[in-house]
């Protein structure tokens, strides 16, 4: 049996912008593959009980990992939980429920109405299928959990895709997190909050809600042709249905190399401590200092690199135990964990 593991040689440096906001400097990425023995396990990709080798995944699949400066980074390794439900035709994001356990919440591209997809995290088999009334999907990018005083779970959408750079306002769609069953069913928003973007129109993917304030802060996709993208936030006080805030722009992100664009979606952990960006081929992740504000983290500190593989990554969520879920665009594609397996230092 043959097991896959990446090393990656990470040099990067937080850099100042010019308007003295925080970006990542560009890194210099070296990959290494080990393997131990001989053939490669079989790995049921449930769905349709077809079969997928750990070899066949190391295209698809490659995952990697580096060290943080003075800290530790984990290696990964793939694991095909199954496969994903037709229902996902153009997949762009998912978040880990707060209310049911062993669940994700997801969501296709344009095009696909006001829709919310609920799979298992155990096999990515379906669990909900939920329709929603009061709500449009211009063009939603990126959904986020979050939890109110009351103890009342939310998700929160990011209707904020703009190829054209033309929208002067986007929308965050708020949906008190639904029941599974019966399925398929429909539940009404909450609300929307419309948000004026601080720079002005400009594409966005990435939503994070920091679980420590309940801030929104969201990732630019480009600006232009600018290898930086924005960095926005939105005051929990101002996730609330009906609002109209204008974004405060708390830094900028340097475009890593290798890539064309920013990311395309972000998560954080439950307990605030990990945060992820992905990208279409790579996915980023920080160690959060206690105190430190998600756009600080982001902006300023060096983040540990893995390899996606192959493909269109849009979807990021990170488990307790700092499982990577990620999957690319398109019908029935694998649903795979990157998980953490060892540590390196530098």
């Amino acid at each position: 049996m043959r097991r896959w593991v990446w090393a990656v040689a990470l040099v990067a440096a937080a850099c100042s912008s010019t308007d003295g906001a925080s970006s990542i400097g560009e890194s210099a990425v070296t990959l290494q593959a080990s393997s131990q023995s001989a053939e490669p396990p079989l790995k049921d990709s449930g769905g349709d009980g077809s079969l997928t080798s750990a070899s066949s995944l190391a295209t698809a699949q490659t995952t990697a990992a580096t060290a943080i400066a003075g800290s530790s980074c984990a290696a990964y390794e793939p694991v095909v939980r199954g496969t994903l439900p037709s229902e996902f035709s153009e997949l762009s994001g998912w978040a880990l429920s707060q209310r049911h356990p062993d669940v994700l919440w997801g969501h296709n591209d344009a095009g696909e109405g006001a829709r919310l997809i609920a799979i298992s995290t155990v096999d990515g088999s379906l669990v909900g299928d939920v329709s929603l009334t009061g709500a449009t999907s211009a063009d939603w990018e990126d959904v986020a959990t979050s939890t109110d005083a009351s103890g009342q779970h939310w998700l929160v959408i990011a209707d904020v895709g703009d190829n054209r750079e033309a929208r002067t306002e986007v929308n965050l769609v708020l949906v008190p997190e639904p029941d599974l069953s019966p399925t398929p069913k429909t539940v009404p928003a909450e609300g929307l909050v419309t948000v004026i973007w601080a720079g002005g129109a400009h594409d966005v993917e990435a939503l994070i809600v920091d679980p420590w304030t309940g801030d929104a802060v969201v990732v630019g996709k480009r600006f232009g042709d600018a290898r930086e993208v924005s960095v926005d936030r939105i005051p929990a006080a101002s996730l609330v249905p009906g609002a109209t805030v204008t974004s405060e722009r708390v830094g900028t992100f340097r475009v890593p190399e290798g890539e064309r664009f920013g990311p395309t979606g972000g998560s954080v952990s439950a307990d605030g401590s990990t945060i992820g960006l992905v990208f279409y081929a790579q996915t980023m992740v920080w160690n959060r200092a206690p105190g430190m504000s998600v756009a600080d983290a982001i902006t300023g500190e060096v983040p540990c690199i893995v390899g996606s593989g192959s493909g269109q990554y849009e979807s990021l969520a990170i488990e307790a135990d700092g499982s990577l879920l990620i999957a690319t665009e398109g019908r029935s594609v694998p649903f795979t964990a990157l998980v953490p397996i060892e540590s390196t230092t530098p």
